[in-house]
């Protein structure tokens, strides 16, 4: 490492930022540098930094307050226990043979964002993070399946790219095909389904990360209707987490009063209006007795915007 000083000018901070609201400007300095020999030792396959599936780098107090000569030791010990106690690092302690150093490896934004440090985070600290992501239009990806929740890369709601962008999108992806004419009106859409059709496991992503946040929420309230509250009214985790996925969620675990959902309704009809294919999950999900008034909405109507809008695409990419 002797070869690679480390230099601020060489990595871009925006990502680091969101280290800012957990440890402070110092902790996401420290992030940085740390990310940066972790993925430097991935990047030249150095394989004893590897270890259980990740990659690591040796750290001191001592050195690093060396390299960073404007900050004591004490300022160093507590911004890497505050990025550790977050979640943002991991941590192992003194091998013998760097008796006074640990081992520490970076954890991706978006590995971090569905960790339960993470979840059990203080709410202004959660928004804080999730405001900044927005700010500086990070995209994350949550689960093996890539499900995109970042601004302007949305499966639904009011960040969802408009009807107009996904034809030329598909048409842009069709016209490097060679076998253009041979594709099906299915395969047609299905080369850009993030941008429309949600399938069944994006779907199940989104159920099981917002499940996971609210179980969270509720054992830090210690009380359920808190936790519907927090999560059920307001903006909070607008862009990670739809209303029509928090319905299905509270329908299905029989957590959710006439009044809260009457209170989403408004924020599920600006989805449908975004993207009309949500109304085929929601009619497969929901049970069959389920009362479409207490959201004002005619599910007839939205099966038919979405039949307009699939032939309207179809009809559209095949002129080009």
């Amino acid at each position: 490492m002797k070869n690679n000083k480390f230099k601020l000018d060489t990595i871009h901070l925006r990502a680091e930022e969101i280290a800012i609201p957990v440890a402070g400007a110092i902790g996401a300095i420290l992030y940085q540098r740390i990310k940066f020999y972790c993925d430097l030792n991935k990047e030249g396959n150095k394989v004893k930094y590897e270890e259980d599936g990740r990659w690591w780098t040796w750290a001191s107090y001592g050195s690093l307050a060396d390299e960073y000569v404007y900050w004591s030791v004490d300022q160093i010990r507590r911004s890497l226990g505050k990025l550790v106690d977050s979640g943002l690092l991991l941590v192992k302690h003194r091998a013998r043979q760097f008796k006074n150093s640990s081992k520490y490896s970076s954890r991706s934004l978006d590995e971090w964002l569905v960790s339960d440090l993470f979840q059990s985070l203080d709410e202004s600290k959660r928004k804080l993070v999730l405001k900044i992501c927005d700010k500086r239009n990070i995209v994350t990806s949550y689960g093996e399946n890539h499900t995109r929740y970042g601004k302007n890369h949305t499966p639904c709601g009011k960040n969802h790219i408009a009807n107009t962008d996904i034809v030329t999108n598909i048409r842009n992806n069709l016209s490097e095909l060679s076998n253009f004419e041979d594709l099906s009106e299915k395969e047609f859409l299905e080369i850009e389904y993030n941008s429309l059709i949600i399938t069944k496991d994006q779907y199940d992503a989104m159920i099981f990360h917002f499940g996971r946040l609210f179980n969270s929420t509720l054992v830090r309230q210690k009380d359920l209707d808190s936790s519907i509250l927090i999560l059920y009214s307001g903006n909070l985790y607008n862009t990670q987490y739809p209303y029509w996925v928090r319905l299905l969620y509270g329908v299905e675990q029989s957590i959710l009063s006439k009044d809260t959902i009457k209170g989403i309704a408004e924020n599920i009809n600006e989805e449908l209006g975004s993207n009309p294919y949500i109304v085929n999950i929601l009619r497969k999900e929901l049970p069959a007795d389920f009362d479409w008034t207490s959201l004002g909405i005619d599910p007839d109507f939205y099966e038919g915007s979405w039949s307009n809008l699939y032939h309207k695409l179809f009809t559209d990419v095949k002129k080009c």
